[in-house]
């Protein structure tokens, strides 16, 4: 039987075989014809117990070099493309795999060189059951254990008690058994990684800022950030006057402070210390404030407030005064023109770590997460992209994030004690937050 070109695709029944194991590790897998290499890659991998810890390759021929054509990923024809790689992105296994007997190559990671070969068993109907595991044997061997002969040696060391590295590769194996394999263990972890590849999708498309991220660590390697992304509401896009008028209060205050005539500063570009005065009694910012001090060096709220109006575009200094720019004049009275000025400028920051940590920061907001629960999710996914925090840092990792924390802070969307709570902190905050990620057109 042979795979014809339909707009239904067919079911593909694959057996992937690890080649020189003893003893034997195999799959058999069903996939739609139609699915691509990258796609059948994560099936492989979940099916295998692999954990998708390095890169990887499909190649047609019997050797992944010497013959055949070689599909490699983006990221590696990125780094090193010597011209004999295709990238494996848009091709469908059909495209390789179309009567039964036709056989291809998968490789996975490049140091141990774990060796596979796909073979298409059968071709039928698609089913309502989908991508899934069928049968198998063996238990996958574990990651980082030197490919097929350290596989060999570790089984051997294991076997044997007298051996001097035996506790030591012991305790290391953890759960590991030799001839383990359970069907519905490989349906779960593919069902997982279906789930995750959903809301993947769904956050690009609603939440682009978040693009980068998943696309440096993919979601699975999220363990906190995963769970906190289901609970955001990513059709949430609007906004009333209303809320916007109570939460754009204090920026639209400042506007009307600054008004036709702007404000003179002071020779060290400050705000002089009647609008400090000002801002600390009409916005009630003095209240919980230790100091009596009217400079703006000493007043937080105040410096954010100056800096938040300048990152916005609505306020620049001209001669020694800050001034409305056109766009401040044309939001000075329109909250909702704020607003989506706000979810358009967020996050902030003057380095590639503050940016990232101000997206990280504005998931969690929208999420409703608390500061314990907002320091470890931005801890754990700054890792994960390859930002090394130090571990004293976690509980204070929203810190990195500290351009955008003062702009939420400022306008009230985390708790009034600069961040480190939660008192006080809105409804709307969520929303805002939301619509910072991507909801809101990028030209306001």
């Amino acid at each position: 039987m042979q795979v014809t070109e339909s707009d239904n695709p067919a079911l593909l029944t694959l057996k992937v075989s690890l080649d020189d194991v003893v003893p034997a590790v195999w799959r058999r897998i069903a996939v739609p014809s139609n699915i691509l290499l990258p796609e059948l890659h994560n099936v492989i991998q979940d099916a295998m117990g692999w954990e998708d810890r390095h890169l990887h390759a499909f190649y047609t021929g019997d050797g992944s070099y010497e013959d055949g054509r070689r599909f490699e990923m983006r990221l590696t024809l990125e780094e090193d493309d010597d011209g004999t790689g295709i990238c494996e992105d848009d091709v469908p296994v059909d495209r390789l795999l179309s009567q039964v007997g036709d056989n291809l190559g998968y490789q996975y990671d490049f140091g141990d060189n774990w060796e596979h070969r796909i073979v298409l068993e059968a071709i039928g109907p698609v089913g309502d059951d989908g991508v899934r595991c069928l049968d198998g044997e063996g238990a996958c061997p574990p990651e980082d254990c030197g490919g097929v002969h350290g596989y060999a040696d570790f089984l051997a060391v294991l076997a044997d008690p007298r051996r001097e590295e035996h506790e030591h590769y012991r305790e290391w194996a953890g759960s590991f058994e030799v001839g383990r394999f359970e069907v519905a263990e490989a349906n779960a972890r593919i069902a997982s990684r279906r789930e995750l590849d959903d809301l993947s999708g769904r956050v690009l498309r609603a939440a682009p800022l978040l693009g980068t991220t998943i696309r440096r660590a993919p979601l699975e390697h999220h363990t906190l950030l995963t769970p906190i992304l289901r609970r955001i509401d990513f059709d949430d896009t609007d906004v009333d006057s209303v809320v916007a008028g109570v939460a754009m209060e204090k920026l639209s205050w400042m506007l009307a402070r600054i008004g036709d005539e702007g404000l003179q500063l002071t020779a060290a570009g400050y705000l002089r210390p009647v609008d400090v005065t000002a801002l600390r009694d009409e916005l009630d910012w003095g209240r919980d404030w230790i100091s009596n001090s009217s400079r703006e060096i000493d007043n937080h709220e105040v410096h954010w407030m100056r800096a938040a109006v300048k990152d916005f575009g609505l306020a620049r200094v001209l001669k020694g005064r800050l001034v409305l720019t056109k766009d401040g004049r044309r939001l000075a009275e329109d909250p909702v023109g704020l607003w989506h000025r706000a979810a358009a400028r967020l996050p902030v920051g003057n380095t590639d770590l503050e940016l990232d940590a101000g997206v990280l920061l504005l998931v969690t907001v929208a999420a409703g997460c608390d500061s314990d629960e907002r320091n470890a999710a931005i801890f754990d996914s700054l890792s994960a992209t390859g930002w090394r925090v130090p571990d004293s840092k976690r509980p204070y990792t929203q810190y990195l994030a500290r351009p955008t924390l003062d702009v939420l802070t400022l306008v009230g969307a985390v708790g009034s004690d600069i961040g480190r709570g939660d008192a006080g902190r809105p409804g709307w905050s969520r929303s805002l937050a939301r619509q910072c990620l991507g909801g809101t057109p990028a030209a306001l």
